[in-house]
C-alpha cells in the first residue's frame, strides 16, 4: 500500500475508527483500519516534513530578496507572508489529523 495524498487525510477519523462504540466502550479495529490510521499518520508526518522544508526555503529566499542578489518587491513579500500563513494553517491540521489517526491507534491498543 502507498501513502496516502494529501486529499486522503482530509477525513473524518470518527468515520474510519471511531474511538468508542455508541455505549461507551471500545470499538475492535479491524486490520484495514489499524493500516488506514498507520498510514494517515504516517502520510500526515511525511507530508508536514516536506511543507516545513518549502517554508524554510521560502524563508531563505525572503532573506535572499534583501540583497540585490533576488530583490524581490512589495507585492511578492506580501504574497509570501500570506502563503506562509497558509500553509502553516495546512501544516497544524496535518498534525492533528497525525495525533487523531495515532489517539486512535493506541486506544484500540493497535500501534
Amino acid at each position: 500500500m502507498s501513502t496516502p495524498s494529501f486529499g486522503e487525510l482530509l477525513k473524518d477519523l470518527d468515520t474510519i475508527a471511531p474511538v468508542c462504540g455508541p455505549d461507551g466502550g471500545k470499538l475492535p479495529l479491524s486490520s484495514e483500519q489499524s493500516e488506514q490510521l498507520r498510514r494517515i499518520a504516517q502520510a500526515s508526518e511525511e507530508t508536514g516534513d516536506a511543507l516545513e522544508l518549502g517554508i524554510q526555503v521560502v524563508g531563505k529566499l525572503m532573506a535572499a530578496s534583501t540583497t540585490s542578489e533576488l530583490p524581490m518587491d512589495a507585492d511578492e513579500i506580501q504574497a509570501l507572508g500570506w502563503f506562509i500563513r497558509e500553509v502553516s494553517d495546512v501544516v497544524h491540521c496535518l498534525k492533528n489529523v497525525g495525533l487523531g489517526a495515532e489517539y486512535r491507534a493506541q486506544a484500540h491498543g493497535n500501534q
